[in-house]
């Protein structure tokens, strides 16, 4: 994180945290993205990482419960990703 904020403090790009298994009472996600369209792509691009293939939240099960929340069951869509906007720029 500090390493991002450092090297992006002279850039006008916007930057987002991602949700993510470790995340405290902290993070606070206000931005939502409908990903049910990407969601077998996105899991495809994971099994790629060989050396977390057997972990259990690489599972479809666990990967189809991690991208359902409340934001899903409020705007009736399938799957979501979370973040947490640290800077934002239009």
């Amino acid at each position: 994180y500090d390493l991002t904020m450092t090297a992006a403090r002279r850039s006008k790009s916007s930057i987002f945290k991602y949700g993510i298994l470790s995340n405290t009472l902290d993070y606070k996600p206000t931005l939502f993205k409908d990903i049910s369209a990407e969601f077998t792509l996105k899991k495809k691009a994971l099994r790629t990482h060989e050396s977390q293939s057997k972990k259990y939240y690489m599972s479809d099960e666990y990967l189809q419960i991690f991208h359902q929340n409340q934001y899903v069951n409020l705007n009736e869509i399938k799957l979501s990703e979370s973040f947490e906007i640290e800077r934002l720029f239009l």
